[in-house]
């Protein structure tokens, strides 16, 4: 027979099925299992449609009566785009909850669990919680700070080397990793690349099926010098491209002009240095409810971000190659006491054909 933690990771399956909806919005799977068999499943498709425990129990109909429900996230208790869950939870005649994470919102995390319980409910939780937290990361960090989670995607060689900024068409990494890397876009709400990336690779950062959802192309542009004729600004996904600019730079004629071709304009301050100010940046992004950004370069946005410790997890992909100082070095730091201390912790490694995916987590 089928365990509770069977059931759960069923749910977490059922939630991977929303992935790529529109953030900030947590993923969330559900099942609904009586005499030892499941009578219904659901998630979360998208952004206003309804959760997915009310999927679940709309399926299962009065079957629901006397049943477990199996989730991977707490029923909301508060009217959003769509009612209260746990209301329609109680009302179903479920005997028992099992959930691995609080709602991710602190303002509402245990209400739901508590109502549940008023109403003679039998509530279980914990269950593969770790699991749960990794799976809905962007909107845990998006709620806790109102900042997007930042990722450093970053392809390099065993010579230290940058092979492949935000173009996937590249001879020194394999099949799998180019797999690898549309999907991780489509992962992520947004793509961030800096001026020279834009201006040198001309990238689309497209994802690979069109069944897939396209993320937001960012690219910094301090002054607003790109030229006009790059793939981001004229292709068929020109509006979900964002330049970002200096606050110097508003009711410029260039930016008039890139937002009449389309192009989303955002302004932020700058530093003394009269480069964007990164907090500044990653700031104005979560107010247009970005909870991900997956950042690919170049390496001077990678070591900003590094030393002004403005980053969640690293995915640093090795290929097996020494390729030649033609390339720029991953890294530019400067001395160590000019970084901020981050607290790297190893997370996963996992092999991309004959590249290696190391994936670390910044617990700072």
């Amino acid at each position: 027979m089928a365990s509770s933690t069977d059931f759960i990771k069923l749910c977490f399956k059922e939630a991977l099925k929303g992935k790529g909806h529109v953030s900030p919005n947590p993923l969330s799977g559900a099942v609904l299992v009586k005499n030892g068999k499941i009578i219904a499943k659901g998630y979360h498709k998208s952004f206003g449609n309804p959760h997915a425990e009310i999927v679940a129990l709309k399926k299962a109909g009065k079957s629901a009566k006397n049943s477990t429900l199996f989730l991977n996230l707490e029923p909301c208790i508060h009217y959003g785009k769509t009612p209260p869950c746990v209301d329609e939870v109680i009302n179903s005649g479920v005997k028992k909850v099992v959930v691995s994470m609080l709602d991710p919102n602190p303002s509402f995390a245990g209400k739901g669990i508590q109502k549940l319980r008023n109403h003679g409910i039998q509530v279980e939780t914990g269950i593969l919680k770790d699991d749960a937290i990794e799976l809905n990361k962007f909107i845990i960090k998006y709620n806790q700070t109102n900042l997007p989670y930042i990722t450093l995607r970053i392809i390099r060689s065993l010579d230290d080397r940058l092979t492949c900024g935000s173009n996937s068409k590249n001879r020194w990494i394999s099949d799998e990793t180019k797999r690898f890397i549309y999907d991780l876009r489509n992962e992520y709400d947004a793509v961030l690349i800096g001026r020279n990336v834009t201006k040198y690779e001309n990238p689309s950062l497209k994802v690979k099926s069109p069944k897939q959802r396209q993320p937001y192309r960012i690219v910094l542009d301090t002054n607003l010098s790109l030229p006009t004729n790059l793939r981001l600004f004229r292709d068929e996904n020109r509006e979900l491209t964002i330049l970002i600019a200096g606050n110097h730079m508003e009711k410029s004629k260039k930016g008039e002009l890139l937002e009449k071709k389309g192009i989303r304009v955002i302004y932020a301050k700058r530093n003394p240095d009269q480069l964007l100010n990164l907090n500044s940046v990653l700031s104005e992004l979560g107010k247009m409810n970005l909870s991900s950004i997956l950042v690919e370069g170049g390496n001077r946005l990678f070591a900003s971000l590094i030393k002004s410790n403005l980053f969640d997890e690293i995915n640093n992909i090795l290929i097996p190659k020494f390729v030649g100082s033609e390339f720029e070095s991953a890294f530019t730091l400067g001395k160590s006491n000019e970084v901020n201390n981050n607290s790297l912790k190893f997370y996963k490694t996992e092999k991309l054909g004959d590249d290696l995916l190391i994936v670390l987590k910044n617990e700072n």
